[in-house]
C-alpha cells in the first residue's frame, strides 16, 4: 500500500481519505491505509494547499482516527489555512469532533477570520440577508471539485465538475476572493456554517468573542434566520409525511379493489 501511495498526487490522496470519511467507513483496513499514507502526507504536507490540509483534518475526524504524529503535522499547517472562512469552519469541525485543542492563539485567529467574514456577509448582499441559507447537502465536498456530492450542490468534495462553489478552480476562486477580503474568499458564510463553527468552539472549550460580538449586534437577524430554517424543515417533513400517507392509502385502496 505504501508503494501505491507514492504514485498518488496530493489531490488524489486527499480525496481517497475523504471518500472513506464521507461513507463513515472506518475499519482496521482503513486504519492500515492511513498508516501507509502517513509518511507521504507528513513529507509533503507543507506544500499542500490549505483546502487539502483542512479536508484531511475533517476526514480524520469523521473516521475517528488520530494517527500518532499526523495530527501534529496537520495542526502545524493550520496557521496558513486561516485565510478562507469556509476552510476555517471545516478545520474547526474536525478539531471539535476530535476534541483536539490547537491552542488559544490559533483559535483566536480563526475567530477573527470568521468574524470578519460574518461582518462582510451581514453588511453586503442586501443588508442582513447577506449570509446564505441552510445546508442543501449532507456534508463537505472533496478538494478540487464542486462542493456538492457531499456538500452544497449535492453532486468543504467529490462532484462531477471541477472547481469551487461557483465553478472556478479552487486556487482561482480563493485568489479572487483574497483580493477583496481574505476571510470572505470562497463565498459567503451560510447559517449552518456559523452554527457548526460555534458548536466546534464549544467542544473545544473556547469562547469566540469576536464572532459572538458580531452576532450580538445582529441577534434579531440571527434569530430570524434560525426560525426560517426551522419552519422550512418542519414544512418539508409535513409534506413528506402527507405524500407517504396518500401513497399508503392509495395502495390499500387499489389492493382492496383488485382483491374484491
Amino acid at each position: 500500500m505504501g508503494q501505491r501511495c507514492s504514485t498518488l498526487n496530493p489531490q488524489e490522496l486527499v480525496n481517497t481519505v475523504w471518500s472513506f470519511a464521507r461513507m463513515h467507513h472506518s475499519t482496521p483496513s482503513v486504519h492500515s491505509m492511513l498508516l501507509a499514507m502517513q509518511p507521504h502526507i507528513e513529507k509533503q504536507c507543507h506544500a499542500y494547499k490549505p483546502r487539502y490540509v483542512v479536508t484531511l483534518l475533517w476526514s480524520l475526524a469523521q473516521l475517528r482516527q488520530e494517527p500518532m504524529g499526523l495530527m501534529e503535522v496537520l495542526c502545524g499547517q493550520l496557521p496558513r489555512c486561516c485565510r478562507v472562512s469556509k476552510d476555517v469552519v471545516m478545520a474547526l469541525v474536525g478539531l471539535g469532533e476530535l476534541r483536539n485543542h490547537p491552542g488559544e492563539v490559533l483559535l483566536g485567529e480563526m475567530d477573527g477570520c470568521l468574524a470578519g467574514a460574518l461582518e462582510d456577509a451581514l453588511g453586503g448582499g442586501g443588508g442582513r440577508g447577506g449570509v446564505g441559507g441552510g445546508k442543501r447537502g449532507g456534508g463537505w465536498g472533496g478538494v478540487g471539485q464542486v462542493r456538492g456530492a457531499a456538500g452544497e450542490k449535492n453532486g468543504r468534495m467529490g462532484g462531477e465538475n471541477k472547481g469551487g462553489e461557483h465553478g472556478q478552480p479552487d486556487e482561482e476562486r480563493e485568489r479572487a476572493g483574497a483580493t477583496r477580503n481574505p476571510s470572505s474568499a470562497g463565498g459567503q458564510l451560510r447559517i449552518f456554517e456559523v452554527s457548526q463553527a460555534l458548536y466546534a468552539y464549544a467542544c473545544l472549550g473556547y469562547v469566540p468573542r469576536k464572532m459572538l460580538n458580531v452576532l450580538e449586534d445582529n441577534i434579531q437577524w440571527f434569530t430570524q434566520q434560525v426560525c426560517v430554517g426551522m419552519f422550512f424543515c418542519v414544512f418539508s417533513l409535513c409534506v413528506r409525511f402527507l405524500w407517504l400517507s396518500v401513497t399508503v392509502v392509495l395502495v390499500f385502496y387499489l389492493c382492496s379493489k383488485f382483491m374484491l
